[in-house]
C-alpha cells in the first residue's frame, strides 16, 4: 500500500505504508495537495471513528500512547520521503528500500519489485526522469547489483 500525490496532474508515489500504519485522517485535508492511498496488494484494512476513538484515548492513555507513536512513526516516514536525496546515485538505496517493504508485506514471496510498479512510477518515487532511471537501471545491471 502506498500514498501518492499528485502533482501537475501526475500522481507520484509519496510514501509506503507498512503492517500497522495508520492513515491518519488529517493527511487528506489539505486542500493544496491531492493525495491518495493506492492498495498493491493483498491488504486489511480497519476503520473507525476518528471522534470516538479520540474520546476513548483521552481516558485510557495506553491508548493516546499509541496513537501518538504511530503518528510520530509516520512523520518520521513523511519527512525522510520529503527530503530524500534527490541524486541518482541514491537509486539503489531506493529500489533497496521498496523491495525492503515488499518482502515484509506481501504474501507471494518470489514477486519482484517490477512486477508491482511500472518503471514510470519507479522512476517518480526516486525523483528522477524516466530515461535518467532508465540509464541508472541499465547500469545496475551491468554491474551486477539488480536483476530485472
Amino acid at each position: 500500500m502506498h500514498i501518492e500525490i499528485e502533482v501537475d496532474k501526475t500522481a507520484h508515489i509519496f510514501a509506503f505504508m507498512q503492517s500497522e500504519d495508520i492513515v491518519y485522517p488529517s493527511y487528506f485535508n489539505d486542500s493544496s495537495r491531492q493525495m491518495r492511498v493506492v492498495i498493491d496488494s493483498y491488504t486489511e484494512i480497519i476503520s473507525f471513528n476518528q471522534e470516538f476513538f479520540l474520546n476513548y484515548a483521552t481516558m485510557k492513555p495506553v491508548y493516546m500512547e499509541w496513537l501518538s507513536d504511530k503518528l510520530d512513526k509516520n512523520l518520521s516516514k513523511f519527512l525522510y520521503e520529503s527530503t530524500k536525496p534527490r541524486k541518482q546515485d541514491n537509486i539503489l538505496t531506493n529500489l533497496e528500500y521498496v523491495n525492503k517493504v515488499m518482502q515484509d508485506e506481501l504474501q507471494q514471496p518470489n514477486i519482484e519489485i517490477f512486477d508491482l510498479f511500472s518503471k514510470r512510477k519507479l522512476a517518480s518515487y526516486c525523483h528522477l526522469s524516466r530515461s535518467t532511471f532508465n540509464s541508472e537501471i541499465k547500469n545496475l545491471q551491468e554491474n551486477n547489483l539488480i536483476v530485472e
